[in-house]
């Protein structure tokens, strides 16, 4: 259970650092829309579905190094 939880908080992480660096920044035109973007895709509770994608990545023999960074 442990080596779950540990693989969770490190998949949050890294999915989150990644979002950041690909969306707009909130300041830039048009701003309603992506202030919208970010409220929306970096509000928490939304990292399921990365965390599944990456631990079937995982399984199919996935390099844990050739995750996004």
């Amino acid at each position: 259970m442990d080596r779950l939880l540990r693989f969770m908080k490190e998949t949050a992480e890294v999915v989150e650092k990644r979002l950041e660096i690909i969306l707009p920044f909130a300041d830039l035109r048009p701003e309603n829309l992506h202030e919208a973007m970010r409220y929306s895709v970096l509000g928490g509770g939304k990292r399921f579905r990365p965390l599944l994608t990456l631990a079937a990545y995982a399984a199919a023999g996935g390099q844990a190094a050739n995750r996004p960074q």
